[in-house]
């Protein structure tokens, strides 16, 4: 009899189920009033229904866009209050209470693996010391973060490195991959690649902040001072080079030989 009210239940649910894509505040209304649908057990499921009714209330009538782009903004950060309980937990050793490992408590209490609860518990620590830095464009995922974990524990490099990401992408275009690409020493212009040594990058990085211009600012500059004063020398020129250099050291040769023979004798 159960599994038979079961599967009417999901029956009903499945047959409502366009009502979502014309107004899923409808559709979550019908869910709640109807006795046709099963309730969900699971807390973290209830509370986050009820918020997202408590965000239709708000903004019923009159919709105030400088409000929404400001909880979009809250929720792009909402992984640094998450990565700060599990470092808490972590920290504090409160999963020996009811489990041996902080990794098991993760997988039982949590559902994430070690590896995924690690990175945002990196991504926090970054976050955090961003903002203790005193910058305010921050990074706006998890794995942007983690890409920033790696310079941490020398903040005068972890600072110079996330200046120099804003200074040359815009917020909109941050992620993993241009963000590692950038500070691993990937240079894109157009369809061209240069890649510089990492040691020789981070100088070139330093050196172009404390000026206030970009990298490639930098080169370009160093370029043109450079190579403005070079006498460039004709190619005739510097095969007749090779020549006398030749026939110098065929010479020294013969005298270094000469000496042998001499003292044999």
């Amino acid at each position: 009899m159960t599994n038979t009210n079961t599967t009417e239940h999901k029956t009903a649910a499945k047959s409502e189920h366009w009502f979502c894509w014309r107004n899923p505040f409808t559709s979550i209304y019908t869910y709640f009033n109807s006795g046709d649908y099963p309730q969900p057990t699971n807390t973290a499921i209830l509370e986050t229904l009820e918020e997202v009714m408590d965000i239709e209330a708000t903004l019923s009538g009159d919709i105030d866009l400088g409000y929404i782009a400001h909880r979009i903004k809250m929720n792009d950060y909402a992984f640094v209050g998450t990565g700060l309980w599990l470092w808490q937990v972590r920290y504090f050793k409160s999963y020996l209470d009811t489990h041996k490992t902080f990794k098991e408590w993760c997988r039982d209490e949590v559902g994430k693996d070690h590896k995924t609860v690690l990175a945002m518990i990196k991504a926090s620590l970054v976050w955090v010391q961003l903002v203790t830095m005193g910058f305010e464009i921050l990074p706006t995922s998890i794995a942007q973060c983690v890409v920033m974990y790696e310079y941490i524990e020398d903040l005068d490099e972890f600072y110079s490195n996330w200046q120099y990401v804003i200074d040359n992408l815009e917020p909109h275009e941050f992620s993993k991959k241009a963000i590692k690409t950038l500070l691993q020493g990937e240079i894109k212009k157009t369809n061209t690649n240069i890649r510089f040594p990492l040691d020789l990058f981070k100088k070139l990085s330093d050196t172009a902040w404390s000026c206030g211009i970009s990298v490639i600012e930098l080169v370009s500059q160093m370029y043109n001072q450079v190579f403005s004063k070079v006498v460039r020398t004709p190619p005739e020129q510097i095969v007749r080079w090779y020549e006398d250099l030749e026939l110098i050291v065929k010479e020294q040769d013969a005298k270094e030989a000469a000496k042998i023979v001499n003292i044999n004798t």
